[in-house]
């Protein structure tokens, strides 16, 4: 992930669930919006992407990192 640091574009989104904060982090390779900029502003899910993602939550409570979702060699 880290090699292909710069090349990743990132959304985050901020939640509550039963009284506690998380935020949603969603990293993936800029050339999905290649040819498709009205993307950037819509949330983006991919669900098997090759190696151009990765996602991951953080408490802002516990001030702890889960739920990390890599696929192939992100």
């Amino acid at each position: 992930m880290f090699k292909k640091f710069y090349k990743y574009r990132f959304q985050v989104a901020c939640a509550r669930n039963s009284g506690k904060t998380f935020l949603f982090i969603n990293a993936f390779d800029e050339s999905i919006l290649a040819g498709r900029p009205e993307l950037r502003f819509k949330p983006i899910d991919v669900q098997d992407g090759g190696d151009s993602f990765w996602k991951i939550t953080y408490s802002i409570e516990k001030k702890t990192f889960t739920k990390l979702s890599v696929n192939g060699s992100a």
